[in-house]
């Protein structure tokens, strides 16, 4: 087996990455937090133990890794967000040594799973529009025109939600996701949740998109209605990764306009490099972070943490066995074999393992995979995400390869933050999927007739 040099560089850069990481969140990161346990138990020693599996997730995760399309910034993103926390489970929490074993194998099998997209998709040309000359004219005049429906009714939504209150603080933040999954709760059913589900759906992926576009095609009204909606959109939900995606759209679009697909992968890590120093820097003048205290334990720290709470829940109790989040087949097999519990896996975990107080224990990846069927979960949740991955990615491609990444994106950060199998996740897709089939066959039958 063999490696490239550009890749050599990437592992290094990983094992780099990892240690600063670590050392933030041995300095920083308090052993609680209000109600927070952050299971915090710092042991150096383990750090060459976690490199072994680290070096067998990276050679079966990067064989074919190119560092310019979408399967390399899903497999970097997921790499650098995911796994090295979890990689980094034995020295900062001490865990078991059974389920250390156990996320390290789903995640190997994820990234393997990518690993074998980029393979049979490296070569593959899709056919695609040309971005900049597609959305003008009357074109751009009609999705421009559906596209602002969306973002205003959006817009509307969460104003009739919290009035577009701009209280950001941490309290109120988890204040706000607590009105909302009840607020969401007690729509169950009627025609506005219906309404909601598609509007979400839909806005989950086309506003990346018309963001991007109205960047790449520079186009001022349609950039700042699409940054207010994101910013609604982040005051309902109160998810810090609605607004990291707009750097990274601005990003992408920047290294499409100057062809430079290349850099794309580099930009994120040293992105990621420069974040770390700037906080270890405002540590080391001021004895503590903002930085730190805002972004990292949330984004970075907390979906590990989730994922061994899930784990020691699920471990003892039965598992949902997809009778819950897991459409459609929660309808199906709900009626067949009955539910396994009275509440969703987040609900679940809410109730029983924070007393109600964290309203939304929301996080993707091994948690959702071990919530819903084990060990057999861990083995088949992968594949699933891959061939999600692939649909979207497919349909993504005749956007061109700037949506594809801002997508791939989009994507990262969605398994993060959520369960993918909800309603809301798959219908999204679906939704995606149909759009571009119906804008694509539109083109077709244009180009026909002429």
């Amino acid at each position: 087996m063999t490696i490239e040099k550009k890749n050599l560089k990437l592992l290094l850069c990983f094992i780099a990455f990892k240690a600063i990481y670590m050392l933030c969140i041995d300095l920083m990161l308090p052993t609680r937090y209000e109600i927070w346990d952050y299971s915090k138990c710092v042991d150096w020693t383990y750090f060459p133990i976690e490199l072994i599996p680290l070096l067998v997730a990276f050679f079966v995760g990067f064989m074919h890794y190119t560092g310019n399309n979408a399967f390399s910034v899903i497999s970097l993103l997921v790499f650098v967000m995911a796994y090295i926390p979890a990689n980094s489970g034995l020295s900062l929490s001490n865990q078991e040594i059974i389920y250390y074993c156990l996320v390290n194998l789903y995640f190997m099998i994820l990234l393997a799973a990518f690993d074998h997209l980029a393979q049979k998709y490296a070569d593959e040309t899709a056919e695609s529009i040309d971005l900049e000359n597609y959305f003008s004219g009357k074109k751009w005049m009609a999705v421009r025109a559906v596209m602002m429906v969306i973002c205003l009714i959006t817009i509307l939504y969460v104003y009739q939600f919290n009035g577009l209150s701009l209280d950001i603080l941490s309290s109120v933040m988890y204040d706000t996701r607590a009105y909302y999954a009840e607020y969401i709760a007690n729509q169950s059913g009627t025609i506005l949740s219906y309404f909601v589900l598609f509007l979400m759906g839909i806005i989950t992926w086309m506003l990346p998109l018309y963001l991007y576009v109205s960047i790449y095609n520079k186009k001022l009204i349609d950039l700042v209605l699409a940054l207010v909606t994101y910013l609604a959109l982040f005051l309902m939900e109160m998810q810090k990764s609605t607004l990291m995606l707009i750097p990274v759209i601005v990003g992408i679009a920047f290294c499409e306009r100057r062809k430079n697909k290349q850099s794309i992968c580099n930009y994120i890590m040293i992105f990621f490099f420069a974040l770390f120093s700037a906080i270890l820097i405002e540590y080391y003048f001021r004895g503590e972070s903002s930085i730190f205290k805002t972004l990292i334990p949330r984004v970075f720290y907390m979906p590990t943490y989730l994922n061994k709470i899930y784990y020691d829940f699920f471990y003892i109790q039965d598992k949902m066995w997809f009778t819950r989040d897991a459409f459609p087949l929660s309808n199906v097999l709900s009626q067949l074999i009955g539910k396994f519990g009275s509440a969703s896996v987040v609900e679940t975990i809410s109730k029983n393992c924070f007393n109600g107080y964290i309203p939304s224990p929301n996080t993707g990846f091994f948690a959702e995979a071990y919530a819903q069927a084990g060990i057999l979960g861990v083995l088949i949740l992968p594949p699933l995400i891959a061939f999600f991955t692939k649909t979207i990615n497919k349909s993504a491609s005749w956007y061109g390869s700037g949506v594809q990444m801002t997508l791939a994106v989009r994507w990262v950060f969605l398994m993060l933050d959520t369960q993918i199998l909800t309603a809301s996740r798959v219908v999204g897709i679906i939704l995606f999927v149909a759009v571009t089939w119906i804008l694509k066959n539109i083109e077709i039958t244009a180009k026909l007739r002429s």
